[in-house]
């Protein structure tokens, strides 16, 4: 029988979140679910972690490579197993709330134009506490006072109109929440495979020419920051590690070429087709220069680092902390 959501789970190298990561899905409060986990050719104990998952619960099935494909293409064959009606994309090493599941599924039932549902996140360090959010700033600090480049920009009700929610995903300066909610299977579909460095975006960016998203005001996620994230690789050495080496795939002509496609390929009219397709040439430009650029790692260039004691975080992220809790 097919499940309500297929959560697709790419890894390699897993060993020290993994187990939390399985955990975490494991006391969902919605338990209609499978998982596909894509095993990159760990050579770390990531096989046997998932292999007792296997045995231990029928709703995980394990695949692994035979050498390791590159983050991008292992991302690909994960979603392309599954086979629910929404989707949903983890990573190894991020938390989800017991009631992950459970709420934005609801807001797709609920939303039945909805492409994808998202929630409340946050930034949480390896030992499981919550950055601080600077809200003057739209930043997140740690407890050292370091400044990191994510926002929250698309945790809001976004305009119900294509092009303007095309847009507000393209201004905004990160894509985590999103990129990781539940997807109406069809919609995802329609923006994949995942093909350039930094993809998430794009996809995201087309999902939301194809219908309506639903931001869930819970904070249900946390993405996990740790010394092997790929925040803190250098441009070069982080799309080698995504793409496997393809240097095609890291090709500017390419990203410009999708991201302009995107708005072709919507059900659109001819006007908001031309609109999106000049806010597809206006970011690309905006990249170009340098003005949209990435940070890749602490942000230091405006003096903020250290100078001044973070803020406290919100305490409703107390569940990172506490198995039981709930919000």
């Amino acid at each position: 029988m097919t499940p309500r959501v297929s959560i697709a789970l790419p890894v390699y190298n897993g060993e020290p979140y993994l187990a939390q990561t399985l955990a975490d899905l494991r006391r969902q409060s919605f338990e209609d679910w499978e998982l596909v986990a894509c095993d990159n050719a760990s050579t770390d104990s990531t096989p046997a972690l998932l292999a007792d998952a296997a045995r231990e619960d029928g709703r995980i099935r394990v695949v692994r490579n035979g050498r390791n494909l590159g983050a991008i293409p292992n991302t690909n064959r994960a979603l392309s197993l599954t086979r629910a009606p929404l989707v949903n994309l983890w990573g190894h090493d991020d938390r989800h709330h017991p009631d992950f599941l459970a709420e934005l599924i609801r807001a797709m039932d609920a939303h039945p134009d909805a492409t994808l549902a998202y929630p409340d996140s946050t930034l949480v360090g390896p030992d499981d506490q919550p950055y601080a959010w600077d809200a003057p700033r739209r930043r997140f600090v740690d407890a050292d006072g370091n400044v990191y480049g994510f926002d929250r920009g698309l945790e809001r009700e976004l305009p119900a109109d294509p092009v303007a929610q095309f847009r507000a995903v393209l201004g905004s300066d990160d894509v985590n929440a999103p990129i990781h909610g539940v997807f109406r299977r069809e919609a995802l579909m329609r923006t994949l495979p995942f093909t350039i460095h930094g993809s998430d975006r794009l996809v995201v960016s087309h999902a939301a020419l194809l219908g309506r998203f639903v931001h869930v005001p819970r904070p249900l996620f946390g993405f996990r920051m740790h010394p092997q994230s790929t925040y803190f690789l250098e441009t070069d050495e982080w799309a080698s590690r995504e793409t496997g080496g393809a240097q095609t795939s890291r090709s500017g002509a390419l990203t410009l070429a999708r991201y302009a496609e995107a708005p072709l390929d919507a059900d659109l009219s001819l006007r908001q087709r031309a609109a999106g397709v000049a806010a597809a040439l206006g970011y690309a430009a905006r990249r170009g220069s340098g003005a949209a650029r990435r940070i890749l790692a602490v942000n230091q260039e405006e003096g903020h680092a250290g100078a001044s004691p973070p803020r406290k975080p919100d305490p409703d992220w107390s569940w990172l902390a506490d198995e039981t809790a709930t919000v």
